[in-house]
């Protein structure tokens, strides 16, 4: 009897710890960050960097220091391929130079900046002040903007140098607002944006018995369980998600959002349709196009 009693409590007990794990939620990697200057009148942030010396080194010191805190931070130049092309590729999203970068080399966040000098010091002494704006790539909505300095006006280093010492005394504070969003996500989920675009049918006209704009926020909604309800904006031609979020651990990258959406057109185009829609992500932009 004893025995017996053991081996249930040992039973209970496995289970238990089963069930803890099992509702535990899972761990996922930091958010990825890119860090811009901010352009102004329409310009490329990528033209900025490359012409602004200290631009370029702000953004060095800031990836060293977010590499320090164990982030691998994206590259706005490296990372991004004829940005021409996709700017007028996702137009349809209305999104400024900066979020359309920071969207397309798969940036969570993105950290745009400023930065201007007070050479009012005798002896040349000079001090930089850095505002870094901190803002959610798939909303381009702003965390909050935190000012840093260099501290007291120096006659010593190079003006590149004393800029980032500014830059990266503002990144302490900036990085408590990026955990805060970030500790949110699991909740909140991840957001994207999707651009779904035809050339034959409209996407509010039945189809073979089906509506194509009805079939596909079902769609998101039941099988992808995106959270909250989204709020399409259906077109003549067009059907734009902009954003719609999904849990993070069921589509931690773009790449799921896009092979999920890929099984959601072949349903509802099979080959007899005539139909045929590319499906192609670009970061955290989803573009499905009739060809």
């Amino acid at each position: 009897m004893k025995l017996n009693f053991v081996i249930l409590m040992t039973f209970m007990l496995f289970n238990n710890l089963i069930s803890q794990e099992n509702t535990k939620p899972k761990v996922f990697s930091k958010p990825n960050i890119v860090v811009m200057p901010k352009a102004y009148d329409g310009k490329n942030p990528i033209d900025v960097i490359k012409s602004d010396r200290i631009a370029e080194q702000i953004i060095q010191s800031i990836k060293n220091a977010l590499q320090k805190e164990g982030f691998t931070p994206k590259d706005a130049v490296k990372d991004i391929q004829n940005f021409d092309l996709q700017r007028a590729k996702m137009k349809s999203l209305n999104l400024d130079n900066s979020a359309l970068i920071a969207s397309c080399v798969d940036a969570d966040i993105f950290f745009e900046f400023t930065y201007s000098k007070n050479d009012k010091f005798k002896f040349g002494a000079r001090q930089y002040i850095c505002n870094l704006d901190v803002i959610e790539s798939g909303t381009n909505q702003s965390l909050g903007t935190v000012t840093g300095t260099s501290g007291q006006p120096s006659n010593e280093g190079a003006d590149e140098m004393i800029a980032s010492i500014a830059a990266e005394n503002a990144l302490k504070e900036c990085l408590t607002l990026v955990t805060s969003y970030w500790n949110k996500t699991p909740t909140m989920g991840k957001p994207y944006n999707i651009i779904i675009g035809f050339n034959t049918i409209a996407p509010n006209e039945d189809f073979n018995g089906k509506y194509p704009d009805a079939v596909i926020q079902d769609y998101i909604m039941g099988t992808m369980k995106a959270i909250g309800t989204p709020d399409p904006n259906v077109g003549d031609k067009t059907i734009i998600y902009k954003p719609v979020y999904f849990d993070i651990n069921d589509y931690p990258t773009s790449s799921k959002v896009r092979d999920s959406l890929r099984k959601l057109f072949d349903n509802l185009f099979p080959k007899e349709s005539g139909i045929k829609m590319n499906v192609t992500n670009t970061g955290k932009i989803i573009t499905i196009d009739q060809k």
